[in-house]
């Protein structure tokens, strides 16, 4: 197997890999070793594999792409995550109940959109004992809906 040395992203980048590394010359650094391909192939999406001063490879982890809360979701995406969760009947029992708002009742039923930051969803998400990262990932998942 060959590899190249890219001087712009300083990335030792592997020719014939099942899922290449980045543009591919014919510049060659120097052949690798059997476990430096299983290694390379084993760890390809995962990983960028540099060069260091002595020519030696190292496999260095991606950084993990961030979690971003999504600010809002539409009232179908939330219903759909909270199903997903088994957590819609919880809320529609909450809903229902006779000590909950009527505010509450009228922005689950009519609200187009939530916001994470809307105080209603999250007294809701106080009632039924459910923290920040609990909405985080209802959020999360809904988004994908």
């Amino acid at each position: 197997m060959k590899a190249q040395f890219n001087a712009e992203t300083g990335l030792l980048e592997v020719l014939n890999v099942s899922k290449p590394l980045g543009d591919h010359g014919t510049d060659y650094v120097r052949e690798l070793t059997e476990s430096e391909v299983e290694s390379i192939n084993t760890n390809a999406d995962r990983a960028k594999i540099y060069r260091d001063s002595g020519g030696t490879l190292a496999l260095v982890d991606r950084p993990a792409k961030p979690v971003i809360v999504p600010s809002s979701v539409s009232a179908r995406q939330l219903r759909l995550a909270l199903n997903e969760q088994d957590n819609l009947s919880a809320v529609e029992t909450l809903i229902a109940h006779d000590d909950t708002p009527d505010s509450m009742k009228i922005e689950w039923e009519f609200a187009g959109n939530f916001d994470r930051d809307n105080s209603t969803l999250n007294a809701a998400a106080t009632l039924l004992e459910w923290d920040s990262s609990a909405v985080d990932s209802i959020f999360i998942l809904a988004k994908s809906k």
